[in-house]
C-alpha cells in the first residue's frame, strides 16, 4: 500500500542522488517529495504537513534558508537525517540530527536510517 502524501523530504544537492534515494524509497512504499535547494526545501516544509523525516545534505544550495532564529526547521515533529560526506559534517547541524548517514557506495544506510526513524516514530 502506498502512502498519498509525501512523508520524507530528499533535500540534496546531487540530481542523480536525489532521484535514486527517491526510487528507492518509493520501492519500499515511502513517498517523498524532492528539493533541490535550501529554498526548495523550506517551501515543501511550510506547505506539506505530512512530512516527517527531512533527509538534508548540508551542502545543499542555500541551506542557510533553513537557519532561522528559532529553528522551526530542525525541531517539533520533523526528523532529521544528514546525508553527507565524513568532512561535509557541522557540528552545530548535528545537534538537531536524529541521525547522520554518511554517502558511500550503496544507498542501504541511508533507507534503513529513513525506517528507523519512521519506526521509532510509531509511524512505521
Amino acid at each position: 500500500m502506498e502512502p498519498t502524501s509525501p512523508r520524507i523530504l530528499l533535500a540534496e544537492r546531487n540530481p542523480n542522488i536525489r532521484q535514486f534515494l527517491f526510487m528507492q524509497l518509493m520501492q519500499e512504499g515511502i513517498a517523498s517529495v524532492m528539493a533541490a535547494t535550501g529554498y526548495e526545501a523550506r517551501k515543501c516544509l511550510d506547505q506539506m504537513q505530512s512530512l516527517e523525516v527531512m533527509v538534508l545534505d548540508p551542502e545543499l544550495p542555500d541551506v542557510s534558508v533553513l537557519y532561522t532564529p528559532d529553528q522551526r526547521y530542525f525541531t517539533g515533529s520533523i526528523r532529521v537525517i544528514l546525508f553527507a560526506f565524513e568532512d561535509e559534517f557541522d557540528p552545530a547541524l548535528q545537534m538537531f540530527a536524529t541521525a547522520c548517514v554518511v554517502k558511500t557506495e550503496a544507498p542501504d544506510a541511508l533507507v534503513s536510517a529513513v525506517t528507523s526513524v519512521l519506526t521509532a516514530s510509531g509511524r512505521g
